[in-house]
């Protein structure tokens, strides 16, 4: 298992969820489409199938997490339930990038470790 490739999708998560947040693509739904195609080119070079699994949950979890904290402009008194959103959103985040590393591995790495 390579640990600076998670870091990197890590990293490169929390960049897209930032650049989405702070641009033209902020309030659309082409903000996933950028996230898919960032997350596929992110597991285009994992090294082996247990690593792309971690990466594909480290760039979900972290995507959605700098997402929502780079767009949180809430008070005080609301960072509780930001906070219960944010680790429930982060975590269905990190779900569904492993769910695409698994499908991304089984559909077109079938003779890739």
């Amino acid at each position: 298992m390579s640990k600076p490739y998670i870091y990197f999708s890590a990293l490169v998560g929390v960049l897209c969820g930032f650049i989405t947040i702070h641009s033209f693509l902020a309030q659309s739904w082409t903000s996933i489409i950028f996230w898919i195609i960032a997350g596929l080119l992110v597991l285009y070079f994992n090294p082996d199938r247990k690593t792309a699994l971690y990466a594909g949950a480290s760039f979900g979890f972290f995507n959605i997490a700098g997402w929502l904290i780079s767009g949180f402009h809430g008070t005080a008194n609301q960072l509780g339930g930001f906070t219960v959103l944010l680790i429930g959103f982060s975590i269905l985040g990190g779900l569904c990038g492993m769910a695409g590393a698994f499908l991304f591995n089984k559909l077109f790495r079938k003779n890739h470790n």
